[in-house]
């Protein structure tokens, strides 16, 4: 295609509909669409010139988990009635459990440096191949003005797979929960099996807690999230030897400690900014009609 025929294609009529109907596309693919549609040979150049006009710049498809229509439903439900009683929500005691690895992956960043110092030790993005040979579950609970102790989770020997389970849960609550609940706010927990089981329930009730109704699949109403974001950040930030430890009781006993520094360096005024950040969540869900938003 020349370049007068490539530069028509940013005018022609039928250019935008075709980007609005292909927006989420491999290059090539593209290529093909456009081939049959205008003829001849289209060069990436000019694809890319295309698109630039109409939208921009291209995006990396953001990950999030799957959602049905109904799950989407019952998230903008519980939105447009949370949002009748925000200032009872920002009340809340949000929370949350953790697995932090001794080896865990870190997604790529940006480097700024010269071409020949890109392989630098320094500069490089550690992945690590294979199962980290440390791992620990931990609980957590934030609300406006404070935070709970770390606490980690212990394994349930009874257990067929000595997984976590109910007892579990129900353990880091009393160790966590109880010591800072004083009965004037809601708790918050996900809909996880070993939440909802009968005797969590059971065990909430005789404690005098009050929890919310919260709805499925919904990381992004929860301003927690955050924070592990920031926990794991802290932990690599400030111990950033850890791929080192291994599978032991003393190595073990290191990776606590340092989950639990990397937890009290997090800040009241990182909490209360998530917090407080729960109306624009709430507004974007409902603007999303329940399905996915930035957050």
């Amino acid at each position: 295609m020349s370049q007068k025929n490539g530069i028509y294609l940013l005018y022609a009529p039928g250019a935008k509909g075709i980007m609005s109907s292909t927006k989420s596309v491999v290059l090539g693919d593209l290529e093909n669409s456009w081939f049959s549609r205008f003829g001849g040979e289209i060069s990436r150049t000019i694809i890319r010139r295309v698109i630039r006009y109409h939208y921009g710049r291209k995006w990396r498809a953001m990950q999030r988990i799957p959602l049905s229509r109904e799950a989407a439903r019952q998230r903008f439900l519980w939105c447009q009635a949370w949002k009748e009683d925000i200032e009872e929500l920002l009340e809340t005691i949000f929370s949350d459990e953790l697995s932090v690895q001794s080896q865990p992956n870190y997604k790529r960043g940006w480097v700024f440096c010269k071409p020949h110092e890109k392989f630098m030790k320094e500069l490089v993005n550690v992945t690590v191949h294979g199962k980290s040979r440390l791992s620990i579950m931990v609980w957590g609970a934030i609300w406006r003005g404070g935070k709970s102790n770390i606490i980690v989770m212990i394994r349930d020997q009874t257990a067929r797979r000595r997984g976590y389970t109910s007892l579990s849960y129900q353990q880091a609550l009393e160790e966590g929960l109880l010591p800072i609940w004083t009965g004037f706010r809601h708790f918050q927990q996900d809909n996880t099996c070993i939440h909802t089981s009968e005797s969590t329930t059971n065990w909430l009730l005789e404690h005098g807690i009050s929890w919310i109704d919260w709805p499925t699949h919904s990381p992004d109403l929860n301003p927690i999230e955050h924070i592990w974001k920031q926990l794991k950040l802290n932990i690599k930030k400030m111990f950033p030897q850890l791929d080192l430890l291994k599978n032991n009781k003393s190595d073990r006993a290191k990776l606590i400690k340092c989950i639990k520094l990397a937890w009290a360096a997090i800040s009241p005024d990182q909490i209360n900014r998530l917090i407080d950040s729960l109306p624009r969540r709430l507004d974007a869900c409902i603007h999303a009609r329940g399905w996915y938003t930035k957050y």
